[in-house]
């Protein structure tokens, strides 16, 4: 059974259902406030300027610091080595990146705000992504390849199937295959048909017997009716 103590009234009242809950930011236990952000040159970006806002986005392990020059081609991939490690730089050029915003220091430089221009957000000029690349060996096919054995041919096999669409004649078998067992089954079916014919001239002759001896057994009959009847007029005078 529920306590008293924690079960809800019966009837709760237009201020206690619409009682809001203040709530505070509180910044996580390791955060340190941001001193040492740069100012950006906002006033390069006018409408007059050929300076653009460029967006790279590089791996993880890749220190920016020790990439001094970036080489840059617009028309296909280049690359650049980093500490012996190969990268490649590509531009994305069809990808929608519309969601994406700069993020500029205010002016305390303490904080960050979204780059506005003419009073909308502001976008990213060109994308480049750098990312790892692997040098692959050349495969010597000759060398790795394993050569395929043919299977031993047994003596004495006989094609029985072919393939959709094909024939005897493309394997080069001009006789028609015959086999034992189907010249068997022939025999079998001729000696039935056989047994099942003299069967049948039996029956029709046994029958034709007693077709034709029927008419005398009715003679017979009708003279003996004949003479019993004469024989009881005699009795009788």
């Amino acid at each position: 059974m529920a306590r008293a103590d924690i079960m809800s009234k019966e009837f709760i009242s237009d201020s206690e259902s619409d009682t809001e809950m203040d709530q505070t930011f509180k910044a996580p236990s390791d955060f340190k406030k941001c001193d040492h952000l740069k100012k950006f040159p906002l006033d390069k970006l006018t409408k007059k300027s050929e300076e653009e806002v460029w967006l790279l986005n590089i791996p993880a392990n890749l220190d920016i610091s020790k990439l001094k020059t970036l080489p840059i081609d617009f028309k296909r991939t280049s690359s650049v080595t980093v500490e012996k490690q190969s990268y490649e730089i590509e531009q994305e050029k069809n990808k929608d990146n519309s969601n994406l915003v700069v993020m500029v220091p205010g002016n305390k430089r303490d904080s960050l705000k979204i780059l506005t221009k003419q009073d909308k957000p502001f976008q990213f000029d060109k994308i480049f992504t750098v990312s790892e690349s692997k040098d692959i060996p050349d495969i010597n096919y000759k060398e790795v390849r394993t050569e395929r054995e043919n299977v031993p041919v047994v003596s004495g096999l006989i094609t029985r199937h072919f393939a959709t669409g094909y024939d005897a004649e493309d394997f080069g078998i001009n006789e028609p295959i015959k086999t034992k067992k189907k010249e068997s089954v022939l025999e079998e079916n001729n000696e039935t048909e056989e047994q099942d014919n003299s069967k049948k001239r039996h029956h029709h002759h046994h029958h034709k017997e007693e077709s034709d001896g029927a008419p005398s057994k009715k003679k017979k009959k009708e003279k003996k009716d004949k003479k019993h009847k004469k024989d009881k007029k005699k009795e009788n005078k």
